[in-house]
């Protein structure tokens, strides 16, 4: 068979590259596009026998793109992906002709099942042939009260009625069995999503940090115990990189300068405070001063439940030009902000507890999870071999949450994480194939 030829038409990336991946070893030619415009003008081009589009296209262009391309090409086959259940979107699809969907995350298997699905759907079914009017006998019914027809047909009747209510049982379980697979996939997948933010938001922080400790004069203001000078070295940094809290502290783990965000607070506005010794008995810091290293370097990061509220700290050492430390730079970011932006990178709920199961901060609006003591030992005893899940129902709502550890960069525990999505669009999902 000749090599087929494949649009991809994605918003992101990566979810475009693991399609390309599959389709190429397979042998077709693929392609790939961003925007619809681009598409539709290598549809023109390359004249593709298949095209994934994502559904998720702001607005009704897609559904615009999809009208041209048909008009265009009345063979032209058409997979919709999507990254999460839009039964609005996927309905409307539906009424205008295309069947056939693939949910992220894009596993081999599953774009199989499309294909396949593809496939069927472009087999024509031919009538049985009817036999001419002319040939089938003509019978006057007898004269009795019930007619005899209705004696031979009516059991006949009966058991199709019940085989169709068991063979809609079965079909229904098999769906609801696939949905929940599938719905469990896309927590397993949105779980790493959340170790991946956190490792990219530690090294953003890192980045800030490394900028601040390299500054010319900020190792001299230390040793000069200069607090204005601080200020007017550092906070540029924090406020061009939307820094939350800067900590400048001397050798001996107390702080020279401190600039803090205060929660809802305009980027830029902070309050200023010095000579404060919470941080002297802090392990990140002193191992900073006792200028210790591990496997990632001289930077060391933590969890810290402070006066001022609860954040997480990068530190780092600030050497002067002899190498000699003059000081450690703390970098920080507070819990109820790294929930919120976590939720917006992944479109789902979520909750850091201390290792004792307590929590922290959660995207939950007026709700506040509680984990019990003896599951979250569970979690952390059981991290390497598999994750913990559990139900919650809150405002009526069944969630399920996934929970994990939340590590930092030198592989230590200083919490854990839990990630929810709703179980609602697992219902109605099972709800309308069953009408289908």
């Amino acid at each position: 068979m000749p090599a087929q030829r494949v649009l991809i038409v994605q918003q992101q990336e990566q979810p475009a590259q693991a399609l390309t991946r599959y389709f190429r070893s397979r042998g077709e030619q693929v392609w790939e596009a961003w925007e619809l415009g681009h598409a539709e003008a290598l549809f023109k081009q390359v004249k593709p026998h298949l095209i994934l589009l994502d559904l998720h296209f702001p607005g009704d262009g897609w559904l615009g793109f999809l009208h041209r391309i048909r008009a265009a090409d009345p063979k032209v086959r058409v997979i919709l992906t999507n990254q999460y259940p839009d039964v609005q979107r996927e309905m409307l699809a539906k009424s205008n002709g295309f069947y056939v969907f693939l949910r992220q995350p894009f596993q081999a298997r599953w774009i199989e099942q499309a294909v396949r699905r593809l496939d069927s759907l472009d087999v024509p079914t031919q009538p049985r042939p009817q036999p001419p009017a002319a040939a089938l006998p003509v019978s006057q019914p007898p004269a009795v009260k019930v007619p005899v027809r209705l004696k031979i047909t009516l059991p006949y009747l009966i058991l199709a009625l019940l085989f169709a209510l068991a063979s809609a049982y079965i079909v229904t379980q098999v769906v609801i069995e696939s949905v929940q697979d599938r719905f469990f996939n896309q927590l397993v997948a949105t779980g790493r999503q959340m170790t991946d933010w956190m490792v990219r938001e530690e090294e953003r922080l890192l980045s800030t940090l490394r900028l601040i400790a390299n500054t010319q004069g900020v190792a001299e203001a230390i040793q000069n115990g200069d607090a204005e000078q601080l200020r007017l070295l550092t906070l540029p940094l924090a406020v061009n990189n939307n820094e939350e809290v800067v900590e400048i502290l001397d050798n001996q783990g107390i702080t020279i300068f401190s600039a803090r965000r205060p929660p809802g607070a305009e980027r830029g506005e902070y309050t200023y405070s010095r000579a404060d010794p919470f941080f002297t008995q802090q392990p990140f810091v002193q191992r900073v001063l006792r200028r210790e290293q591990d496997a990632r370097g001289d930077k060391f990061a933590a969890f810290v439940q402070a006066p001022w509220g609860d954040y997480f700290y990068i530190s780092g050492p600030i050497l002067d030009a002899q190498g000699q430390l003059s000081g450690v730079v703390l970098v920080g970011k507070s819990a109820d902000s790294l929930v919120r932006e976590m939720k917006q990178d992944t479109l789902s709920d979520t909750t850091l507890y201390t290792l004792a199961g307590n929590a922290i901060a959660t995207t939950f609006p007026a709700f506040q999870p509680t984990l019990d003591s003896t599951l979250a030992l569970e979690v952390l005893q059981t991290q390497d071999q598999a994750s913990k899940s559990r139900p919650l129902n809150i405002n009526g709502v069944n969630y399920t949450e996934l929970l994990g550890p939340w590590e930092v960069r030198s592989g230590e525990d200083v919490g854990l994480l839990g990630v929810a999505l709703p179980q609602a669009f697992l219902v109605r999902t099972s709800q309308i194939t069953r009408l289908q």
